[in-house]
C-alpha cells in the first residue's frame, strides 16, 4: 500500500525520513444546482440593529447590507434587508476583544427562512466580532484603594495619639489604642479585594457596527426557489409556492 513501508528503517537513519503517511482518497461529487447553492465560505455582510454587551448571554439580530447571489453568480439568493438572529454567551476568559456570535437563523424580505449555524467575524474574515473593552479597572480596585486610604490615615492618626501621650511614636502593631479599628480595616480592605477583583471586563459592540458572517454550510435553495429563463447571462428567481 502507498505510504506503508515494507521493512523497519533504522531510526536517525535517511531511511526513515523517506516514508509518508497514509491518507484516504479524497472523492469528487457535482453540486445538484449551483444556481441555487450558496456556498460554504461566502462572507455575508451584515449591520447590527442592537447593541451588545458581554456581561450576560442573549440573542442579538443583524440586517443583511448586500445582495449575495448563487455559487455560479447567477441569480440573486438573498437580498440586502434580510433579517438574521443569532445568540452569544459570557466567556470565561478575560481580557478578550472579540465575541463569539452563531447566527441561528436568515429571514428574506419575502418570507424565505433558512438554518444558518454560521459563526460570525469581522469585515476581513478574523473570527469573533470585535468591540470595545473596559476593564473596569475603577470598579475592581477603586474600593480597595479607598480602604488602603482610610487605612493610612488611620495608621497616622494613631502614631499622632500616641506621640502627642508618651512623646514618641510607637510601632502600631505593638501599640493597643486604635488598634482594632486597624484590625477591622484591614480585614475589611481583603474581603473587598476578594469580591471587586471578580468583576469581569465588559466588551461592548454597538448598533450599527459592520460585521461579517462566514457561512459555516452549503445553503440549498431549490426548495423553495425555482428559476425562469435560465440563460448564460443569468436567471429569474421564482418562489415554488
Amino acid at each position: 500500500m502507498l505510504g506503508v513501508p515494507t521493512e523497519q528503517a533504522r531510526p536517525g537513519t535517511i531511511g526513515s525520513a523517506l516514508y509518508s503517511s497514509a491518507t484516504p482518497v479524497a472523492l469528487a461529487k457535482q453540486m445538484t444546482d449551483q444556481n441555487l447553492i450558496l456556498p460554504k465560505g461566502r462572507q455575508a455582510d451584515c449591520v447590527l440593529t442592537g447593541r451588545i454587551i458581554d456581561e450576560v448571554a442573549g440573542f442579538t439580530s443583524c440586517v443583511l447590507a448586500q445582495n449575495l447571489y448563487s455559487d455560479n453568480g447567477r441569480v440573486l439568493l438573498l437580498e440586502r434587508g434580510s433579517e438574521l438572529t443569532g445568540e452569544y454567551g459570557v466567556s470565561n476568559q478575560l481580557g478578550l476583544e472579540r465575541l463569539f456570535v452563531t447566527w441561528s437563523r436568515l429571514k428574506t424580505p419575502e418570507g424565505i427562512e433558512i438554518d444558518l449555524s454560521s459563526p460570525g467575524s469581522d469585515r476581513l474574515g478574523t473570527s469573533g466580532i470585535p468591540g470595545h473593552l473596559d476593564n473596569r479597572w475603577g470598579a475592581r480596585l477603586g474600593a480597595a484603594f479607598l480602604l488602603s486610604f482610610v487605612k493610612d490615615i488611620t495608621v497616622a492618626i494613631i502614631n499622632k495619639q500616641t506621640q502627642a501621650s508618651s512623646g514618641s511614636t510607637i510601632n502600631v502593631q505593638t501599640a493597643s489604642p486604635g488598634q482594632n479599628t486597624l484590625n477591622a480595616s484591614s480585614s475589611l480592605a481583603e474581603e473587598v479585594i476578594k469580591q471587586t477583583i471578580k468583576v469581569r471586563p465588559r466588551l461592548t459592540i454597538n448598533e450599527g457596527d459592520r460585521i461579517s458572517i462566514y457561512v459555516a454550510r452549503d445553503l440549498d435553495f431549490s426548495p423553495v426557489y425555482a428559476l425562469k429563463n435560465a440563460g448564460i447571462a443569468g436567471a429569474t428567481r421564482l418562489l415554488t409556492q
